[in-house]
């Protein structure tokens, strides 16, 4: 927008000068530009494709808020630029938080183990629902409570949290929990009865299985298992949290 209006404004002093004064009007300006941008701190921010973009299989069907969509303010608000990394697995997303190589990531919660490496704003960008979904043949109508999982097959993907009481469950063993590696193979099986339930956020679950054509194949069942608060963390490594000082950190972490 910027290099539109000095365009617009060398336009307009055309008439009044000769080719190299205009010349020499635009270079000075494109390289005031590139200074100013030079200035914008930019940071990278890791993500996989969903939920951040949802770039698989996009429809034209009704929008569902993105993270990309919460958190891409943040760089006008706290006057930098976000660079983002985006990987095909959730475990590479924190090996590059983990090694300084991505300045902070989207989406994750906020959980001790986590805060080893990450640093947490005191509140998420979003509380979201949780849910269990299951195939359309269960009887089950409604959600209520873990213990209806018991011994069923449950599935989710393999480094990912759903939700604090959910992921506490599966790792009690009272269900037979199956780690898959992609949204496709977990609703693609549970719409195959491979599964009996899976757990996910809500709106992003319902997109992703539309987009799959499971729809008339998968059923939420609620309430919601809980909500579960997304944030954008910065890394302990990255270049962002090297100056704590700085108003794009004080921005960003508060």
């Amino acid at each position: 927008m910027l290099r539109r209006k000095i365009a617009i404004g060398v336009n307009a002093l055309r008439p009044l000068c000769n080719t190299v004064l205009c010349t020499i009007l635009a270079v000075c300006a494109l390289q005031a530009t590139a200074a100013q941008e030079a200035a914008v701190p930019t940071f990278k921010i890791a993500t996989i494709p969903r939920p951040a973009f949802m770039n698989h299989g996009e429809t034209n069907d009704a929008s569902v808020p993105l993270d990309a969509d919460y958190v891409g303010p943040l760089a006008d608000k706290c006057g930098v630029r976000f660079e983002y990394i985006v990987s095909p697995s959730w475990n590479r997303v924190i090996q590059m938080a983990k090694a300084g190589i991505a300045d902070a990531i989207i989406p994750t919660t906020k959980l001790p183990g986590r805060e080893a490496f990450l640093i947490f704003p005191e509140t998420p960008y979003q509380q979201a629902p949780v849910v269990l979904f299951t195939n359309v043949s269960n009887p089950a109508t409604e959600f209520s409570g873990l213990s209806m999982m018991n011994a069923k097959r449950v599935g989710k993907i393999a480094g990912t949290m759903i939700e604090q009481s959910f992921d506490a469950y599966l790792k009690t063993g009272q269900a037979n929990f199956v780690e898959v590696s992609s949204f496709e193979d977990l609703f693609g099986n549970l719409a195959r009865g491979r599964l009996d339930y899976a757990g996910g956020h809500q709106e992003m679950s319902l997109r992703i299985i539309n987009q799959l054509g499971a729809s008339d194949k998968i059923k939420p069942l609620l309430p919601p298992m809980g909500y579960e608060g997304r944030y954008f963390a910065i890394s302990k490594t990255g270049k962002l949290a090297q100056d704590k000082s700085s108003a794009a950190y004080i921005c960003l972490s508060s």
